[in-house]
């Protein structure tokens, strides 16, 4: 099952934030933090979330460079 968060935005454009596959035996997880604020700049590839599972700590990075839109 494929989540996506819309937490940001870059330039003009709004991107969602893909949450990657966790596994079939993983069937929800938790927002652990948020490492970026709105307003802050994100880089390509740098983490913006992570989300918690009983089983595992997963990494949401973005997809493109861009700034956090609450």
């Amino acid at each position: 099952m494929l989540h996506k968060v819309s937490l940001w935005r870059s330039f003009a454009s709004l991107v969602n934030l893909e949450v990657p596959q966790m596994g079939d035996s993983i069937t929800e997880g938790s927002i652990a933090s948020v490492l970026k604020s709105a307003g802050e700049a994100v880089a390509e590839d740098e983490v913006v979330v992570q989300i918690e599972t009983d089983k595992v700590t997963i990494d949401v990075r973005a997809p493109k460079a861009g700034v956090v839109n609450a």
